[in-house]
């Protein structure tokens, strides 16, 4: 299997399984842990979900989240897994507006 058919397979996966095969894909790339790195970034997710849980953070949409994404990289990436997304069912209001 090549690179383009084993992302076509992957491609068939649900979000979380792609989510945890790319965390994993990303993981193997890592060499050396950077400490204070992950302890910085360990802060900070623990503020911003105290903000969220608090109330008083803004939360967008993930279709707005993918569209500024994709403004900011000047790009339409994921056509493809989008209309998967939605062959499956699943939509995009995993937030609030």
């Amino acid at each position: 299997m090549n690179a383009k058919q084993l992302l076509a397979e992957a491609l068939r996966l649900s979000d979380e399984e792609r989510a945890a095969l790319a965390s994993e894909l990303i993981q193997s790339l890592e060499r050396e842990v950077d400490a204070d790195a992950e302890a910085a970034w360990s802060e900070e997710i623990r503020a911003r979900l105290e903000r969220v849980d608090a109330g008083t953070a803004t939360t967008i949409s993930w279709s707005e989240a993918r569209r500024r994404i994709r403004g900011a990289l000047g790009t339409t990436l994921g056509h493809a897994t989008d209309s998967q997304a939605r062959g499956r069912g699943q939509d995009d209001s995993h937030g609030s507006h």
